[in-house]
């Protein structure tokens, strides 16, 4: 985890999020109210299905995937998806890359 300062002086947290079923649900469940933003038409069911999956460690065992979130405070504020697969981690993908509409 690393803090920086945003120019507004507040500290913003970022930790790299690696999903597995050890997880805090409250944290999993508010990176997913960042990143299925917004809502459908633009988010599609399959997508939004994806993220969840994801985010439960449901494919831990085929990838390495990883989101990388700024938090102020308990809020998440700020996120990237880093996917890659499990037996060729050189090879990955960067997607959902969301800011909070008030940031």
């Amino acid at each position: 985890m690393k803090t920086h300062l945003l120019r507004s002086g507040e500290p913003l947290r970022v930790e790299t999020f690696v999903p597995n079923e050890q997880e805090p649900h409250d944290k999993t469940e508010a990176i997913r109210d960042l990143i299925v933003q917004p809502r459908a038409p633009w988010f599609s069911t399959t997508e939004r299905t994806y993220v969840e999956n994801a985010l439960e460690g449901r494919f831990a065992a085929d990838s390495r995937d990883c989101f990388v979130v700024g938090w102020l405070d308990d809020e998440p504020v700020g996120h990237v998806y880093v996917g890659t697969v499990a037996g060729a981690p050189e090879v990955g993908l960067l997607a959902y890359v969301i800011t909070a509409p008030a940031q």
